[in-house]
Protein backbone atom coordinates (compact mmCIF):
# COMPACT_ATOMS: atom_id res chain seq x y z
CA UNK A 1 0.00 0.00 0.00
CA UNK A 2 2.70 2.35 0.64
CA UNK A 3 3.77 2.05 -3.03
CA UNK A 4 0.54 3.94 -3.79
CA UNK A 5 0.01 6.10 -1.37
CA UNK A 6 3.70 7.68 -1.33
CA UNK A 7 3.16 9.25 -4.95
CA UNK A 8 -0.80 9.42 -4.92
CA UNK A 9 -0.69 12.00 -1.84
CA UNK A 10 0.98 14.78 -3.46
CA UNK A 11 -0.74 15.09 -6.61
CA UNK A 12 -4.08 14.92 -4.39
CA UNK A 13 -2.65 17.85 -2.19
CA UNK A 14 -1.47 19.63 -5.40
CA UNK A 15 -5.30 19.29 -6.93
CA UNK A 16 -6.76 19.78 -3.82
CA UNK A 17 -4.85 23.43 -3.29
CA UNK A 18 -5.79 23.70 -7.07
CA UNK A 19 -9.24 23.40 -7.71
CA UNK A 20 -9.78 25.44 -3.98
CA UNK A 21 -8.05 28.31 -5.24
CA UNK A 22 -9.69 28.27 -8.99
CA UNK A 23 -12.76 27.54 -6.89
CA UNK A 24 -11.96 31.33 -5.46
CA UNK A 25 -10.87 33.09 -8.35
CA UNK A 26 -12.19 31.95 -11.26
CA UNK A 27 -15.99 31.83 -13.01
CA UNK A 28 -17.76 27.45 -12.46
CA UNK A 29 -16.79 26.26 -15.84
CA UNK A 30 -13.24 26.70 -15.04
CA UNK A 31 -13.74 25.16 -11.82
CA UNK A 32 -15.64 22.19 -13.65
CA UNK A 33 -13.17 21.88 -16.49
CA UNK A 34 -10.61 21.61 -13.73
CA UNK A 35 -12.06 19.01 -11.39
CA UNK A 36 -12.75 16.85 -15.03
CA UNK A 37 -8.73 17.39 -15.88
CA UNK A 38 -8.00 16.00 -12.12
CA UNK A 39 -9.91 13.50 -11.91
CA UNK A 40 -9.94 11.81 -14.97
CA UNK A 41 -6.56 10.06 -14.42
CA UNK A 42 -7.41 7.95 -11.70
CA UNK A 43 -9.11 5.75 -13.30
CA UNK A 44 -5.59 4.20 -13.81
CA UNK A 45 -5.01 4.13 -10.19
CA UNK A 46 -8.32 1.78 -9.40
CA UNK A 47 -6.76 -0.13 -12.65
CA UNK A 48 -3.03 0.03 -10.46
CA UNK A 49 -4.99 -0.78 -7.61
CA UNK A 50 -6.10 -4.33 -8.82
CA UNK A 51 -2.81 -5.34 -10.40
CA UNK A 52 -0.92 -4.96 -7.32
CA UNK A 53 -3.87 -6.85 -4.93
CA UNK A 54 -4.09 -9.52 -8.17
CA UNK A 55 0.16 -9.87 -7.91
CA UNK A 56 0.32 -12.05 -4.60
CA UNK A 57 -2.73 -14.63 -6.44
CA UNK A 58 -0.57 -14.73 -10.24
CA UNK A 59 2.62 -15.56 -8.21
CA UNK A 60 1.07 -18.33 -6.63
CA UNK A 61 -0.65 -19.39 -9.53
CA UNK A 62 2.87 -18.97 -11.89
CA UNK A 63 4.45 -21.56 -8.79
CA UNK A 64 1.82 -24.01 -9.09
CA UNK A 65 1.72 -24.40 -12.71
CA UNK A 66 4.64 -22.58 -14.20
CA UNK A 67 4.67 -21.37 -17.81
CA UNK A 68 0.74 -23.07 -18.13
CA UNK A 69 -0.64 -20.04 -16.65
CA UNK A 70 1.29 -17.27 -19.42
CA UNK A 71 -0.45 -19.95 -22.19
CA UNK A 72 -3.75 -20.19 -20.17
CA UNK A 73 -3.59 -16.53 -20.40
CA UNK A 74 -2.88 -15.98 -24.48
CA UNK A 75 -5.32 -18.73 -25.45
CA UNK A 76 -8.48 -17.54 -22.79
CA UNK A 77 -7.98 -13.77 -25.01
CA UNK A 78 -7.42 -15.12 -28.23
CA UNK A 79 -10.98 -16.77 -27.92
CA UNK A 80 -13.36 -15.35 -29.91
CA UNK A 81 -16.27 -17.54 -28.31
CA UNK A 82 -15.22 -15.50 -25.17
CA UNK A 83 -14.76 -12.18 -26.10
CA UNK A 84 -18.73 -11.46 -27.25
CA UNK A 85 -19.18 -7.95 -27.27
CA UNK A 86 -23.97 -7.35 -26.75
CA UNK A 87 -23.73 -4.28 -28.61
CA UNK A 88 -21.92 -5.18 -31.41
CA UNK A 89 -24.80 -8.03 -32.53
CA UNK A 90 -22.66 -11.37 -30.59
CA UNK A 91 -25.54 -13.07 -29.09
CA UNK A 92 -24.15 -15.88 -26.64
CA UNK A 93 -25.16 -19.33 -27.70
CA UNK A 94 -27.25 -21.25 -25.53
Amino acid sequence: MQRIIKPTLPVIAFWSVAVFTIGRLADQEILQGAVLVATIPMWFLSVYLMAVMAAPFTLVAREKWGVKTIVFGICNQSDPSKNRHPHKGNKPKG
